[in-house]
């Protein structure tokens, strides 16, 4: 039996909407994207400003098989742009003796650090050291840092951080970016027992600002 011509059209021409409302919605979304990918490279949203503000350290000591120590570490952190909020999700932090890592401490709050436009906040962060004995052997730590401590009584560490930071600009949906950051010479002077040492900051070699 014959089926009827206008019926196999009408079915043609319905399968064909699919395709293009398929194709229709990829555009927009494409489109979408483009505009608010320009919207945010108008604005141009910068880096936060992010320098170590205190140092302190406590039971610190260094042997020939042992090298411990405590570090609570004051961040000041900015927001440098007029028109867009911030918000910091979660950050890491190390301590590093030249290119050594002591330490690591994941900061990760039960809700994003806010930093509204133009304002700026003080983080600490509490690290406990955690070594790789055979490691730091392996690049004659132990023996720098013994003889800086000794020596000078004041040892230069290296601080990173490695940021994920939230970009908030009214309705526009928000911009997210990872920033590793590196804080340069931090200057830490030592007193107290060499048993149980403990030391503050001196300075960081005019090395303020973290840099990517």
């Amino acid at each position: 039996m014959v089926g009827d011509p206008g019926t196999s059209r009408n079915r043609t021409s319905g399968s064909n909407w699919v395709p293009k409302l398929t194709f229709c919605v990829v555009l927009l979304f494409l489109l979408l994207v483009c505009v608010v990918g320009m919207a945010w490279l108008v604005m141009n949203p910068h880096e936060p400003s992010i320098r170590v503000g205190s140092l302190s350290v406590s039971h610190f000591s260094v042997s020939d098989s042992q090298l411990r120590g405590t570090y609570d570490i004051g961040f000041n952190i900015s927001n440098p742009n007029k028109k867009i909020d911030m918000l910091l999700d979660e950050f890491s932090v190390s301590i590093r003796y030249h290119k050594v890592e002591l330490a690591r401490a994941t900061v990760q709050k039960p809700e994003p650090i806010s930093l509204e436009r133009r304002r700026e906040i003080n983080v600490k962060v509490p690290i406990v050291m955690k070594v790789d004995l055979l490691k730091l052997r392996k690049k004659k730590v132990f023996a720098e840092v013994k003889e800086e401590w000794r020596g000078r009584k004041m040892v230069n560490f290296h601080v990173g951080m490695e940021v994920s930071v939230r970009f908030e600009a009214g309705n526009w949906p928000p911009k997210s970016k990872l920033f590793n950051l590196n804080c340069g010479d931090v200057g830490v002077v030592f007193f107290r027992d060499p048993k149980d040492a403990a030391g503050k900051l001196v300075g960081t070699g005019g090395k303020d600002e973290c840099h990517v």
